[in-house]
């Protein structure tokens, strides 16, 4: 799907995730603008908590607690990602926009 859409001009990509660990990836997303919006964990966790994991994967898991086990697993994602996440040309952080 990213290399079809990396030939279009004009035209915004919500990738997932999980988009930027492949480097092929990358190699697509460089070809435009990459923007990595930097949502505090504690606010994911709150929405996925809100909403219910079912359509979240990797995040399904049971537990009496679905924001621990959301803050959980988005901190050990985040870690694995860190350095892939860097490569992104802007980072905007959305640190008090979020709640």
């Amino acid at each position: 799907v990213l290399r079809d859409l990396s030939s279009m001009h004009r035209l915004v990509v919500a990738t997932g995730g999980g988009a930027v660990i492949r480097p092929v990836n990358w190699r697509y997303m460089k070809k435009g603008l990459s923007i990595m919006l930097d949502v505090p964990l504690d606010a994911l966790a709150k929405r996925i908590a809100q909403v219910g994991t079912a359509s979240r994967p990797l995040l399904d898991q049971p537990s009496a607690d679905p924001y621990t086990a959301a803050f959980t697993k988005l901190s050990v994602l985040a870690e694995q990602r860190g350095d892939a996440y860097a490569n992104a040309d802007v980072r905007v952080s959305l640190e008090g926009a979020c709640s």
